[in-house]
């Protein structure tokens, strides 16, 4: 499990650290750092690796890229704070070792390294990290060019439901893996529990036209267009094919209340009971005090932890919470998803 995360000079987040659960809940306003936490938890393990989105596959540096592109902005000065910062730091705790991705700046190009070490590199700068053991990257500013590659962690899945369509052109490029393995069978018959119908596969097919489409496949023969049966069913079965080909050790989910209603909700609060229950470590944000209530309210105390973030002047701040802190300043009137800083 990923016990503490520390990060310098990454996007927003001038300075900031969190310690982490099997289960972590990060509540917050816009521009608190909740999703800026997300991509560290995302690239750490790996930012070249490739991830399951696009076809071909994108790495995981550009994925984040793409979540923030506006018209074709493909520069990568954005992982650095303000834009210009010299350097950036990504560090995750496990156990008795420190995981961490430094970003450094050289005329036009970033460099990455990705260092295994007993404690969080205090110097950034490339005399000091030289005598290190690391993993090297050169990243052009509007470029990507891989030395080496490799792993000091368990891999970690970003999801939100922007990535639904990219998620599907990389689903549909490895079908055969996914029909083969069972996957879609266990997605389908999982989702199931959430209609008032018999789902028992999922079909990738031009049922009419000339185009696929994936398709569930009911007990009497019809066939139901993915995109037909509403945007919470097709977020969750998208994402619950992705865990099934990535199998991650980390699930990381952004706004986990898009599309949901109140019976999605429960049933994502029971999907994530079991992905614990299995060793699967998982870090949401949401503005829904409702998703908080439900997928908090299923949890053991010791298996979750609720954060109220605020970004002040690029520091982040936290808050812990328990579900009783919650529901007591929402009976007060005091809406906790704004992140007001008095609150800290």
């Amino acid at each position: 499990m990923i016990e503490k995360i520390v990060l310098r000079n990454f996007k927003g987040i001038r300075e900031g650290e969190l310690e982490l659960a099997p289960l972590t809940i990060l509540l917050g306003g816009n521009n608190s750092g909740k999703t800026t936490l997300l991509e560290a938890l995302f690239l750490a393990p790996n930012p070249f690796r490739e991830v399951p989105f696009g076809f071909p596959p994108m790495e995981a540096i550009r994925l984040v890229r793409f979540l923030h592109e506006t018209l074709k902005s493909l520069d990568f000065r954005f992982l650095l704070h303000n834009y210009m910062a010299e350097n950036a730091l990504i560090s995750c705790k496990i156990r008795k070792k420190i995981c961490s991705t430094v970003f450094l700046t050289k005329s036009d190009e970033i460099k990455v390294y990705s260092i295994e070490s007993a404690s969080v590199p205090i110097t950034l700068d490339a005399s000091s990290l030289a005598s290190k053991d690391l993993v090297g990257f050169f990243v052009h500013f509007r470029d990507i060019r891989p030395v080496k590659t490799g792993f000091f962690m368990k891999n970690t899945l970003l999801f939100q439901s922007y990535l639904v369509k990219s998620g599907w052109d990389y689903i549909r490029s490895v079908w055969a893996t996914v029909v083969n393995s069972g996957a879609s069978t266990r997605v389908a018959r999982t989702v199931s529990r959430l209609v008032h119908e018999n789902y028992l596969d999922l079909t990738l097919e031009p049922f009419f036209g000339d185009e696929v489409a994936p398709y569930v496949y009911l007990d009497d023969g019809r066939r139901v267009r993915v995109g037909d049966l509403g945007d919470g069913v097709r977020t969750l079965v998208t994402l619950m094919l992705l865990y099934e080909l990535v199998k991650p050790g980390v699930l990381l989910w952004d706004d986990v209340e898009a599309h949901m209603n109140p019976r999605m909700l429960l049933f994502v609060a029971q999907w994530i009971s079991e992905l614990l229950d299995r060793g699967v470590q998982v870090v949401l944000s949401t503005h829904s005090i409702e998703a908080l209530r439900t997928i908090a309210g299923l949890m053991e105390d010791g298996d979750v932890r609720i954060y109220l973030l605020v970004l002040d002047k690029g520091v982040l701040k936290s808050k812990g919470l328990s579900l009783r802190d919650v529901e007591e300043l929402w009976k007060a009137g005091i809406d906790i998803r704004v992140g007001e800083p008095f609150l800290l």
